[in-house]
């Protein structure tokens, strides 16, 4: 409730991205995805990082910062 959800379009942008992560990374093509969605988004963006608890992305290092869910600060 605290945070904003905007839904992106996928675009030739993102699945050539998400290309590029799969054939460079050990990764599902549908977490190559979602970090490719993260990363042309915080490009127009200011986001702090992708919140996932999906430990898989841990393999993207410094491409996605993750956060999951118990990182998160409760609201005061």
């Amino acid at each position: 409730m605290r945070h904003k959800i905007t839904y992106l379009d996928v675009t030739q942008s993102i699945i050539s991205r998400a290309q590029s992560i799969v054939a460079s990374r050990n990764i599902y093509a549908s977490d190559a995805l979602h970090a490719a969605s993260y990363v042309g988004a915080a490009q127009h963006r200011r986001l702090e990082a992708m919140l996932s608890d999906d430990r898989h992305f841990r393999r993207l290092g410094n491409m996605v910062k993750v956060l999951t869910l118990s990182e998160i600060p409760d609201p005061v």
